[in-house]
């Protein structure tokens, strides 16, 4: 039961870091497709996942080239994984992580950009604190379940004591 719960509440934690990407990947993406230049919607404050929790944008040309960014890393746009683009195309978004550096794991969502202008918008964050509270949940679950050994084990040693303490009838 602790595995299953400790699967569910994982899952929930990490489906969750990617709420606000979503959000932000799908509005500025159509608001590219209705017309509005990629510079006006996307953040010019620069964001750099390696230190800031905040959500950044980087929204790509139809040849995987960014031509806007709110994030940077190490004083570069951080470019995901090839294919990671295309894969979009299939179902409209996708969802990864990708790490672009050891110290740096990254929830983004991408959205392809439909109508005139053929490109990609990808949002994405650290995860830093999702993965700060999935290492917390697993030393709960796994002191949980030493817990629960340890409370097994004494309730069959008293079994034990109990029926060794009970009279036997003689023959």
């Amino acid at each position: 039961m602790l595995g299953i719960t400790y699967v569910l509440i994982q899952q929930t934690y990490r489906m969750g870091a990617d709420d606000p990407q979503i959000m932000v990947a799908h509005d500025i993406a159509a608001g590219i497709a209705s017309g509005t230049a990629p510079d006006q919607l996307v953040s010019n404050e620069t964001i750099d996942p390696s230190t800031s929790l905040a959500p950044f944008v980087i929204v790509f040309d139809a040849a995987h080239k960014p031509l806007v960014t709110s994030g940077t890393l190490g004083g570069t746009t951080p470019i995901p994984p090839v294919g990671i683009l295309d894969a979009s195309k299939a179902t409209g978004e996708n969802k990864v992580t990708w790490q672009p550096r050891s110290d740096t794991r990254i929830a983004s969502v991408v959205v392809p950009i439909k109508g005139g202008a053929d490109g990609f918008v990808l949002a994405g964050r650290s995860l830093r604190v999702v993965e700060q509270r999935v290492d917390m949940m697993t030393s709960m679950m796994g002191l949980g379940w030493a817990g629960t050994m340890v409370a097994t084990f004494a309730a069959m040693l008293f079994a034990v004591w109990l029926s060794d303490r009970k009279p036997r009838p003689t023959l």
